[in-house]
């Protein structure tokens, strides 16, 4: 009967079943943290003298949709604009940075509609984060 073992020294998220080599994890596994784990498994068997293989086996930890983004900038909540500019003109940017991948990091902007606050204002490209002056 053969039995299967990993390299504990570098590997502390990881088991392994000692007779049915299954791979498992020990605790949860977070991307953001550690994105890639890199373990050495070795397969033993029960003769005389004992024989064994070794494997490098690479883990890598997908991306889920875990974080928020975070708004950056503007860094307060105020943007000043001038009077009498014309429709068209950005009167601002927002940037938002997410630490996901891929789609679960694209961010897109928008003003909440019915917001009395800022009548006349409308956001056109919901990825670039511009702000731009509409009269309604």
């Amino acid at each position: 009967m053969g039995c299967y073992g990993f390299n504990w020294s570098r590997v502390s998220n990881f088991e392994v079943g000692y007779v049915a080599g299954v791979l498992t994890t020990r605790e949860v596994l977070d991307r953001e943290a550690r994105a890639e784990h890199e373990l050495v498994g070795e397969a033993r068997d029960g003769g005389s003298p004992a024989r064994a293989a070794r494997v490098r086996v690479r883990v890598r930890v997908l991306d889920v949709n875990d974080n928020e983004p975070v708004l950056v900038d503007p860094p307060g909540d105020v943007m000043s604009v001038r009077e009498e500019l014309p429709p068209g003109t950005v009167v601002g940017r927002a940037r938002g940075v997410d630490a996901d991948l891929g789609e679960n990091a694209t961010i897109t902007y928008a003003i909440e509609p019915g917001n009395g606050k800022w009548p006349g204002i409308s956001q056109k490209e919901g990825k670039s984060g511009k702000f731009h002056l509409i009269i309604f």
